[in-house]
Formats: structure tokens, sequence, C-alpha cells
């Protein structure tokens, strides 16, 4: 159940005018939809989620919780191309879990290891995790100096990104963060598959810079998988990039 706390909380983050733009919805989002059996998982590119969509929501038009077939298409598809049997996958930035699936489903292998600040999320990877019978770790934690996650007041572990252990394959979707993990990374993996955002402040072309600075080779920049007109208004890119 939802505090007052949580509500507080949530308008200090993101500002009061922002809040009530969105009031329907976050209404039913914070305060009903929690009080309502929970019904099937969503299901986002063929992977279980743990986000179940509740009885409720078919007859609701804003704030529903719907399958994504195409759902980061881009950044699994680098893994796809870059994770084999045995190697050894970072996920920093975990998101509901579904890339650090595919990961554990390719690698074959418990060398999966998926970083995540927001508690909330966590939750949701874990359960993610035991829907699709994978196994990897999670660790609550951010990568360098991030700014509070949402859902999480606080309590996660914070790991310098020159601490980070050897991996194979990083794939990283840490909204803004990008560069600035890269250029701290001392043990560089093989390849690393990476989310741009410019409009958070990390243009794609600095990710590039900033890769090739390291050493890496840029195999390809796509668009995520909202697609090429979104991607070029707000430089939301995939880049796949490989060691020299």
């Amino acid at each position: 159940m939802v505090s007052i706390t949580d509500v507080i909380h949530d308008v200090s983050d993101k500002g009061l005018i922002h809040i009530s733009r969105k009031i329907p919805g976050y209404c039913y989002r914070r305060f009903f939809r929690p009080i309502f059996p929970r019904g099937e998982p969503s299901i986002y590119n063929e992977v279980l989620v743990g986000r179940y969509r509740p009885k409720i929501d078919d007859y609701v038009l804003f704030n529903t919780i719907s399958h994504k077939p195409e759902y980061k298409s881009t950044n699994i598809k680098g893994l796809q191309e870059s994770v084999f049997v045995g190697d050894s996958v970072g996920i920093i930035g975990g998101g509901f879990g579904v890339t650090a699936v595919i990961a554990a489903r390719l690698s074959d292998s418990e060398s999966v290891h998926v970083y995540e600040a927001s508690g909330e999320r966590v939750e949701i990877i874990e359960e993610t995790r035991s829907l699709n019978d994978v196994d990897f770790t999670i660790h609550h934690s951010a990568i360098g100096d991030i700014k509070e996650a949402p859902g999480n007041r606080g309590d996660y572990n914070t790991i310098s990104p020159s601490s980070l252990p050897y991996f194979d394959v990083i794939e990283m979707d840490v909204e803004g963060a990008e560069t600035k993990i890269i250029n701290q990374l001392e043990l560089l993996p093989e390849t690393i598959i990476v989310e741009t955002h410019g409009f958070l402040g990390s243009p794609s072309f600095e990710t590039i810079d900033v890769l090739r600075n390291k050493g890496y080779d840029i195999v390809w920049k796509r668009p995520v998988m909202s697609g090429i007109e979104y991607a070029e208004k707000n430089d939301a890119y995939v880049i796949k990039a490989r060691l020299n």
C-alpha cells in the first residue's frame, strides 16, 4: 500500500506540476492498481517480466501494463551477436531484468551480474529471474555517482566503475551516466553495448568519442526500439563497440 510518505517523496522528486499533469494515471497506478489481485505477468520480447497485469487494466485507458514485443530489441540484438557460452556479462542498469535473462540464456553460466540502483526495480528483476528459471546475480548497487534512483530512497550501495570485475561483455542503460562510467572502467570488456541518452545530457557522439579513446572500434549505432524518428529527436541510440 502506498503511504503519504511515498507521495511526498514523489512530489519532491518529480515536482508538483509534473505530477498534476498526470493525476488520473498517477492515482490509478499508485493507489488503485495495488489493491486489485495481480493477473498474468507481462511479456517483454518473449521474456516473462515480474510486472503483473491486473484484470482491471482491461477496463482502464491509461497507465496500463501491456505486453511489449519489441522491448529492448536493439540491445538484445547486440547481446545475441556478442555473448557466447561461458561468457561473463555485466548488466549495468537492470531495468526489468529482460536483458539479464537474455544474457543468462546465451552464456549458460552463472557469470551474469546485474547492477540496479532502484529498490523497486530490484524486486521486479528478482521476480523476472524466477519466472524465467535462469540464474544471475543481482546487486542493489549504483555504478558511479548518480542521482537517487526512483523508488529507492538512497539505500543502495555505490560501486566505482574502476572497481568492477572483468566481464567479456557489458550491456549498459544508465540514463545519461554512460560516458562517466565508460571513462572510469579499468578492466575493459571485449564488447560494450550501450544505450545513449542525448536528451539527458549524454550525446551519442560523446559516447562514441569516449569509446574510441578507450580503444574501442564502433561496430554499429542503431536506433532504440522506439524507431528512427524518436532516436533522431532524442539522440537515443544503442551503440555496439568492440575492443581493438
